[in-house]
């Protein structure tokens, strides 16, 4: 059985239309994490995703880029976070569509610069 968040924890603080949990998942690159665990944590009200994107290189089939790709329905509930390394508007057309692309989506709900 899943175990809930402390109800201090899913307070939903609201962005972009969404309620956003104010505990977070990031992953890197080299982390031990599977699509399971980011499932597991959605499943325990996680609602904010953030991934270290392709700016520090193309690392593309990563458990985060696997886990969102198989969010479906779901997707519309999880903001998803990306870093951005690009500093040009060409390179940034090409790069968004690199991790919408890995991602598996069609959108991202917050871009940073990385």
């Amino acid at each position: 059985m899943a175990t809930e968040l402390a109800p201090f924890l899913r307070t939903p603080a609201t962005a972009f239309g969404k309620p956003i949990a104010r505990l977070g998942l990031a992953s890197y690159s080299n982390s031990s994490l599977t699509p399971d665990d980011f499932h597991g944590a959605l499943d325990r009200g996680v609602s904010f995703l953030n991934w270290a994107g392709l700016a520090e290189g193309p690392n593309t089939d990563t458990a985060f880029t696997r886990a969102i790709a198989t969010l479906g329905g779901r997707r519309e509930s999880v903001v998803v976070c990306v870093q951005f390394g690009a500093r040009t508007a060409d390179d940034a057309k090409v790069e968004l569509r690199a991790v919408l692309e890995a991602l598996g989506t069609d959108y991202v709900d917050v871009l940073t610069i990385y």
